[in-house]
């Protein structure tokens, strides 16, 4: 009878054996420690199925129901005696401790960035702005022009007064002056003021600039080629100055100084 039962129990903890949860190896009883690491187990069940849940003298245990992940060296090692065996605490999953590297297989695509219009087409000024702005220079030059003629006006009678004699064709002699002091103060207005500041008066009221295609100030030479071009735009009968409806938005004199006129930093 007791070689009946022993057989029985012997057949019994053979149904019931089990690997090792900790290196892996097979272990004849549940309940007794892994021949191979020689951890103890402690019976445990998951879903009736007997599954050891070890517990270390540390006090840290490997919770039965929650899948351990071992590393290809423990794979390596597992069914080795000297096979030193991770411990976690407990619900921690081995994969914590492994430092995460960055897997050089892997490679992001470079950024390329969409070219972006620069700030000089962006803010190119329209036909109407500066036809206003025009306007407003050579009102602003007429005004002048009557200075001008005043004082060309008093200088060819002061000659008279100074001499005693009348000086003949008064009259040429006054538009004379007053043509060459025109033209000088037109050239000069226009040259000088874009030049320096990009802005003649009438611009700076309109908030709009010249500048080189590089947005940097033209200086005085590009500046004389610019105003000279205007005498470009009237000789095609203002057609020079239609071409700034194009989406370019360059008048003729533009295309011949390499110019634009762009709204001023801070302008509507």
């Amino acid at each position: 009878m007791a070689r009946q039962l022993a057989f029985a129990d012997r057949i019994w903890n053979d149904l019931r054996m089990v690997n090792c949860v900790e290196c892996g190896a097979p272990m004849r009883r549940a309940t007794e420690a892994c021949e191979a690491c020689g951890a103890r187990p402690s019976s445990g069940h998951l879903n009736g199925t007997p599954h050891p849940e070890l517990e270390e003298d540390d006090g840290l245990v490997y919770e039965a129901d929650a899948p351990r992940l071992r590393d290809d060296e423990e794979h390596a090692g597992a069914h080795h005696a000297d096979a030193a065996p991770h411990r976690h605490g407990r619900g921690e999953p081995s994969f914590v401790s492994q430092p995460l590297q960055d897997d050089p297989t892997v490679t992001s695509p470079p950024f390329v960035a969409a070219p972006l219009a620069t700030d000089a087409e962006e803010r190119r000024a329209g036909f109407v702005r500066r036809a206003v702005a025009l306007l407003a220079d050579l009102v602003l030059l007429g005004l002048l022009d009557v200075v001008l003629f005043a004082l060309a006006t008093s200088a060819v009678v002061t000659a008279e007064r100074l001499s005693g004699a009348r000086v003949g064709d008064a009259a040429d002699l006054v538009a004379a002056l007053l043509s060459a002091g025109s033209t000088t103060l037109t050239i000069g207005y226009f040259s000088v003021l874009h030049a320096r500041s990009g802005q003649t008066l009438g611009k700076a009221a309109l908030g709009i600039r010249v500048v080189g295609r590089d947005r940097q100030p033209i200086g005085i030479a590009r500046s004389i080629v610019r105003t000279a071009g205007y005498g470009l735009s009237l000789l095609t009968l203002g057609a020079g100055f239609l071409l700034a409806l194009a989406p370019s938005r360059r008048a003729l004199h533009d295309l011949v100084a390499g110019t634009v006129v762009v709204r001023a930093r801070g302008g509507a």
